[in-house]
């Protein structure tokens, strides 16, 4: 394995990771991101700010994979914002589920 890192990044649920245990127990070293907070009813915008951010945080992980864990098609517009952010800054293969 080239790397022993991963990154998950979990939308608007703090509940939203429980694979991350899987890859404590298989030796992963996990950086777990909660994207923006819980809402139910009208989930905020993710702005060019939050995506700067993120680069950055994953960037300085240097992980081997990073994990996007999508519970609700309510934030569609955020996964999508954060997936075309991360294709374009971030060399490391992109895991949805």
């Amino acid at each position: 394995m080239a790397s022993n890192k991963a990154v998950l990044i979990a939308f608007h649920n703090v509940k939203a990771l429980g694979v991350r245990y899987a890859l404590i127990r298989a030796g992963y070293e996990v950086s777990t991101v909660f994207f923006k907070g819980f809402n139910s009813r009208c989930p905020k915008q993710v702005t060019e700010k939050e995506l700067e951010l993120l680069c950055e945080f994953i960037k300085a992980k240097s992980p081997y994979l990073v994990g996007l864990s999508i519970m609700s098609s309510m934030y569609c517009d955020t996964v999508d914002a954060v997936t075309k952010a991360l294709k374009e800054n971030i060399s490391a293969p992109l895991v949805a589920g």
